[in-house]
């Protein structure tokens, strides 16, 4: 039956949905199928993740993934703290 199944919705509207939950339902939400998976380690959601946890923006400039500073905010350059 068409309609059905994980081709029922367009790439972008999952991406939506997602935003909206928690991160740390990622690791059991990409176990379910291939799309959600690919849907989980998309940069776009892990910015907006970012951006609504952290609330701020890094520099753009890195090698970093938004993925990776999400797990890792203490090694993004603007929350390092130097002491002399």
């Amino acid at each position: 039956m068409a309609g059905q199944g994980e081709d029922a919705l367009p790439r972008e509207l999952w991406l939506h949905i997602f935003a909206f939950l928690p991160v740390r339902l990622t690791g059991r939400l990409a176990l379910t199928c291939k799309l959600w998976h690919s849907v989980c380690n998309e940069e776009h959601l892990w910015k907006q993740w970012y951006l609504k946890d952290f609330h701020f923006s890094p520099d753009a400039e890195g090698t970093a993934s938004w993925q990776d500073r999400y797990r890792y905010p203490k090694a993004s350059p603007k929350t390092l703290v130097f002491t002399l």
